[in-house]
């Protein structure tokens, strides 16, 4: 009920509410997952910068490992020098680690990205006192190994969370293939210090031959892992890197080292040995930091896009968002401006009935359409109340001759009322006069009768003879035209049969034709010929059956004409007696009909006075009805004089309410 009240503007609005609303919706869910990409770039971002500092971190623990090792197996004789060159260059990274976290606030990264580097920083705390431990050779080369390991692998540890972030398949994949490079880095150093501490103690243990074979495997799996996931250049680029001949010399010193094991006797210095490991492990390094620079580059390059997919969503957003509602806006208000005018329209013919009024008509949709039939609709209107302007006036008009028409009538009637009862007084004397005439006819008519019954006794006699002679001649008559009428059937049934003749030889003559085709068309023909040859004999028949029945009725008709001749005598023998008869009726009659005659013309005289009172009688009641309808008819021109004039006061009003409008 609120929602019909609501004005047509309001409507258009919650119209348009809802798609926006869903809008908006839809644009919050891309930008949520728009945000999201740019929070896990920047991420990204920043653990990838992160990562060119832990990588020199650690590669520079993996040498401080590599000497320690080295000084603990010599029992700290020999690279002391070497190890305090090596701390501080350790010292210098992780100075510098620490202070691009401390900038960062690493605290702002994934939370169990927090929880690894934590765990790194306590394991850095422990390395003071892991370095004294070393330079006091309280520690066994194992045990200093794998502390430095251990440390490495936290920042390893720190570093795959990279790959775990997910933000593109690229990223996923360079970020996999620079883990597994570290790892890599990390194998071949742990190796170098293995080898470092066996030459320089010139003895390899099986603990520590069974871990380098280990660490062999381990690295050459995490190497073919990394170069894998490598894109092309990226994997030329690695590949360029260990094709230098220092690999394979690594290899054969390493090759040759475990051949050596039991005995012991090696040939390679610690300090060569050092020093070409490290130019390998420096290798992979290099592998490790340009997956590293490619990781940047990409996470730039993902972070720029998702800032661009961003600000383009939002930008297209508020386009759209303005768009429509700018538009809706523009339509809403063009819609509105159109039913205003319509009802402007409409007022203002309900208010000054004004029939010329008419409504613009500004488009061709809906509303448009509306005004348009509007507007026909009040043509038609105008059209319809000129029409009844005229018809009133016309009925005014006529109402006015009509009430003058029933005026005149009105007098006329009341005249012709007058002269109608003078005539009702004539005619009733005329009545009485015309009685007396009929008293007196009737006596005279009475004694012709007597003397006409006694006339009609004499012929009585003569009567019933000539009845008895002409009942003869009539039979004779009836016998004729029997007969004659049978010599005319006879006839018909003759031109019958002329009729049937003919036809017999039509069939006949098609059947000859019939054969002549079925000859002509030979054995497709052949049963047709058959048929054609029956129907030929049929013919043949028929037309001598016909030939005997004419010879018949010709026999018949002309024994019925002598039979007609012979009853055409006797009539008029008959005739002749009958003749004679009436010449003595005649006579007879003569004298009767004299009687009659003037019975008759007395009777004659009583009845057409006894019929002149009557019609006078029914005269009298005629103008009797005659004065009754003429007063009947004075009063309905009294009513119709009276529905004249209301007739001319419903015009005026007609025309009064016509008026009002202006056509």
């Amino acid at each position: 009920m609120l929602l019909r009240n609501l004005k047509l503007s309001h409507k258009l609005t919650l119209n348009l509410a809802l798609p926006l609303l869903g809008l908006i919706f839809l644009a919050g869910f891309i930008m949520n997952q728009q945000i999201h990409t740019w929070q896990a770039a920047s991420s990204l971002e920043r653990l990838s910068e992160l990562s060119s500092y832990t990588t020199g971190a650690l590669q520079q623990l993996q040498r401080e490992r590599a000497r320690s090792a080295s000084f603990v197996a010599s029992g700290g004789q020999r690279f002391g020098e070497e190890l305090q060159q090596q701390k501080a260059l350790t010292d210098q990274h992780l100075n510098a680690l620490n202070s691009y976290l401390s900038e960062n606030n690493a605290k702002e990264l994934d939370q169990s990205f927090t929880e690894v580097w934590q765990a790194m920083l306590d394991e850095i705390a422990r390395l003071p006192e892991t370095r004294r431990a070393v330079l006091s050779v309280q520690l066994s080369t194992q045990q200093a190994i794998d502390f430095y390991s251990q440390l490495n692998d936290k920042l390893i540890s720190a570093t795959q969370l990279i790959s775990q972030i997910g933000a593109s398949a690229e990223i996923s994949n360079i970020a996999s293939a620079y883990t597994y490079a570290i790892q890599a880095t990390e194998n071949a150093g742990i190796e170098r210090a293995i080898l470092n501490a066996a030459f320089s103690s010139d003895t390899l243990s099986f603990n520590s031959l069974r871990t380098l074979l280990g660490l062999m495997a381990q690295q050459s799996l995490n190497t073919k892992q990394f170069i894998s996931r490598a894109d092309a250049q990226q994997r030329r680029f690695i590949e360029q890197k260990l094709s230098d001949p220092v690999v394979a010399l690594v290899e054969q010193v390493r090759e040759s080292a475990i051949q050596n094991a039991a005995s012991g006797a090696f040939t390679t210095e610690a300090a060569d040995w050092y020093t070409m490991s490290t130019k390998k492990i420096d290798l992979l390094h290099e592998a490790a930091s340009y997956l590293s620079e490619e990781l940047g580059s990409s996470t730039a390059k993902l972070l720029q896009q998702a800032q661009q997919q961003f600000f383009f969503t939002l930008t297209m957003c508020i386009a759209i968002f303005l768009s429509a509602g700018l538009f809706s806006y523009w339509q809403s208000r063009q819609l509105v401006k159109q039913i205003h005018t319509l009802q402007r329209s409409i007022e203002a013919i309900e208010l000054k009935n004004d029939l010329s009024i008419r409504t613009p008509v500004n488009s061709t949709d809906e509303i448009g359409r509306t005004s348009q039939i509007f507007n026909q609709m009040l043509e038609k209107f105008q059209t319809t109340i000129k029409h009844m302007h005229q018809s009133a006036l016309q009925v005014a008009s006529t109402a006015e001759e009509l009430t003058a028409t029933t005026a005149q009538t009105s007098h006329g009637m009341l005249q012709n009322r007058n002269e109608t009862e003078q005539t009702v007084v004539a005619i009733n004397e005329m009545a009485a006069t015309v009685q007396e005439v009929a008293q007196n006819t009737a006596q005279a008519a009475l004694a012709a009768e007597d003397a006409e019954q006694q006339s009609q006794a004499s012929t009585l006699g003569i009567n019933n003879a000539l009845s008895n002679i002409s009942s003869l001649e009539q039979e004779i008559q009836s016998a004729a035209q029997v007969v004659h009428g049978l010599a005319e059937d006879s006839q018909k049934i003759g031109k019958v049969l002329d009729v049937i003749r003919g036809i017999a030889e039509q069939t006949n003559l098609l059947a000859l034709n019939a054969a002549i085709e079925a000859a002509r068309a030979g054995d497709a023909g052949r049963g047709f010929a058959v048929v054609a040859s029956e129907v030929r004999s049929l013919a043949s028949n028929t037309h001598e059956s016909t030939l005997e029945i004419q010879n018949l009725i010709g026999s018949l008709q002309k024994g019925v004409t002598q039979s007609v001749d012979a009853m055409k005598h006797a009539s008029e023998h008959a005739i002749d007696s009958v003749k004679i008869v009436e010449d003595s009726v005649q006579l007879q009659n003569n004298v009767t009909d004299n009687l009659v005659t003037v019975s008759a013309m007395n009777a004659q005289i009583a009845t057409a006075a006894e019929e002149q009172r009557a019609v006078t009688e029914e005269i009298n009641h005629n103008i009797v009805n005659i004065s009754q309808v003429t007063e009947q008819t004075t009063s309905s021109t009294q009513q119709i004089a009276t529905a004249s004039e209301e007739l001319s006061k419903l015009a005026g009003q007609m025309q009064n309410l016509v008026e009002e409008f202006r056509i």
